[in-house]
């Protein structure tokens, strides 16, 4: 019954939570402290009366752990400070339980986390088909695609894969893993090319010697249309793909506000770097942040943090029409557009439970 209990307080809790973030796309820290006191008074009691302190102590070191994973990711700017505090409270609610792959209960946050991310991107992947259409950005997505360079980049792919069937032909007798780690190498090296000369006079050899190879091993009959085909549409499919990732990334995902209009919260898509009178913006990604603490760089001369998930503040609006004022920056700001993450993690828990 208690670890019911913890099962069940615990729904409740992400229930209200979901409902705050889907309205405000904010979570109380009143709700945060209540059940993080309710979590570890409950767990405190329940050890008294079995004598088994083993439980509290497991609460308090999930805890602990957490607190560090979690810093850690919202520091880098994958979670935001609200996703950072319900975390936290999911490790002192959390039942002991045996969870897949051997894993330890105090790593059970962490497992959460990790089938949320699995759970929003059929979220992300509906709401950006929604609003490509309502926006028709379906226009921008074609012209995207039967651009010059995209074409030219879709037979150069066909190319390269033809080849890597045909050779697959020669050495059918070699490991298929073997084979495709070969393939990728190859693949990697070939696009390395940037003089596109080079790069067909390159490919035109490897297709000579794969075919007169093929002839005389007699097996030319691996040169099919049917083979040629599968390429085509393989490759159209993956542009088509790589094609709704840009305009996702673009557009979906991305908005511009005026700068009359920002407010508290709002969260810069770019790093605001101010050194002797000149601003320099910078996208960070989480690799090129990880790089530049490393080399003390990133917080060296730093206005805004596009990486902090509670947005800008009061004085970071005034920094930005001050150099508005100066010539610096235009009138509109880019913006990153950000999605309820907490239903994910409700419906990870859940599914999480049922396993």
């Amino acid at each position: 019954m208690f670890y019911l209990s913890l099962i069940l307080f615990t729904l409740i809790f992400l229930i209200i939570a979901c409902i705050s973030d889907l309205k405000s796309r904010e979570i109380s820290n009143k709700l945060i402290l209540f059940f993080l006191i309710f979590g570890i008074i409950l767990k405190l009691g329940y050890s008294i009366i079995t004598r088994n302190y083993s439980i509290v102590f497991g609460a308090l070191l999930s805890l602990v752990l957490t607190f560090v994973v979690f810093y850690i990711l919202w520091e880098l700017g994958v979670i935001a400070g609200g996703d950072f505090k319900l975390f936290l409270v999911l490790s002192i609610l959390i039942p002991n339980i045996n969870l897949p792959f051997n894993l330890s209960s105090i790593w059970f946050p962490a497992f959460v986390f990790v089938i949320s991310l699995f759970m929003l991107l059929p979220w992300i992947i509906i709401y950006s088909i929604y609003f490509i259409v309502v926006k028709k950005y379906y226009l921008d997505l074609f012209k995207l695609w039967i651009s010059k360079s995209n074409l030219i980049s879709m037979g150069d792919s066909i190319a390269v894969i033809f080849l890597i069937s045909l050779l697959y032909s020669l050495f059918s007798k070699v490991t298929v893993l073997i084979l495709l780690f070969a393939s990728f190498v190859f693949t990697i090296l070939i696009y390395k090319i940037k003089n596109k000369k080079i790069f067909y006079s390159v490919l035109l050899g490897f297709y000579s010697f794969t075919i007169v190879a093929l002839v005389l091993e007699n097996q030319i009959r691996a040169i099919s249309l049917t083979n040629l085909l599968i390429t085509i549409l393989f490759v159209i499919g993956f542009s088509i793909l790589g094609t709704l990732y840009k305009i996702i990334k673009e557009k979906v995902l991305i908005e511009v506000k005026a700068l009359s209009k920002l407010k508290e919260g709002d969260l810069p898509l770019y790093n605001y770097y101010y050194k002797n009178k000149k601003l320099k913006l910078i996208k960070p990604t989480v690799l090129t942040k990880i790089k530049m603490l490393l080399n003390n760089t990133y917080y060296l001369n730093l206005k805004i943090d596009s990486s902090k998930a509670c947005g800008i503040t009061k004085e970071d609006i005034l920094f930005l029409k001050g150099m508005y004022k100066n010539n610096l920056i235009s009138s509109k700001i880019y913006l990153k557009k950000t999605l309820a993450f907490v239903p994910a993690v409700l419906l990870a828990y859940i599914l999480v439970i049922i396993i």
